[in-house]
């Protein structure tokens, strides 16, 4: 029966490598570095694809079927403003509900993606509205969300004056959370009162 060396396989040339172990050792080193990058960023990308079709879905359900609302708000016992709510069910769960509502001259928007009750993306924006030009957004963000964990983070410009960087006290993702449940609860409070 023929031994196998061990050291006997080396993808390299022995002139460049002359220690064959090692240079095996290197060689499986870095195919598993590369394999495991690889694959988190596939798996990664996966997720957004599967999150891109779901909204792709909802989007196109929310074109042929939607029920919309408004509610007053109070700002002061004399300042008011109006919401209007738009919201799409698919077998009797909410996919998609939508806020809008305007500020003086700041419109904003808020959009809310969910599955099964789970926030899976958010959409916010902040736009001045110049009644003679074109409306400029002042602040956007959306967020890609699988479980309570954000897979994708999109923001640019500054809300409320105060721009927006990661390294300040303020954290976006939670606030998007907090926001998303917030509103979500408030959609299932009126929702009994809403004719069908």
């Amino acid at each position: 029966m023929k031994r196998v060396n061990p050291n006997a396989f080396c993808p390299f040339p022995a002139i460049l490598f002359p220690h064959r172990a090692a240079a095996s050792k290197l060689t499986l080193t870095l195919a598993l570095t590369t394999i495991s990058f690889f694959s988190v960023g596939q798996w990664r990308d996966s997720e957004l694809r599967k999150i891109d079709q779901y909204i792709s879905e909802v989007d196109s359900l929310s074109f042929r079927s939607q029920t919309s609302f408004q509610l007053v708000k109070f700002l002061t016992h004399e300042d008011r403003y109006l919401e209007h709510w738009h919201y799409s069910e698919d077998g009797g769960r909410i996919v998609v509900f939508q806020i809008g509502y305007a500020i003086d001259s700041i419109e904003f928007s808020e959009v809310y993606y969910v599955d099964k009750g789970r926030l899976v993306c958010s959409e916010e924006y902040e736009t001045v509205n110049h009644s003679l030009f074109e409306d400029e957004l002042r602040w956007g963000g959306i967020y890609y969300f699988v479980g309570l964990v954000p897979r994708r983070v999109v923001s640019l410009g500054k809300k409320g004056g105060i721009e927006r960087r990661f390294e300040s006290r303020e954290d976006p993702v939670m606030e998007a959370r907090e926001r998303f449940q917030r509103r979500y609860n408030e959609l299932l409070r009126h929702l009994p009162m809403l004719p069908h």
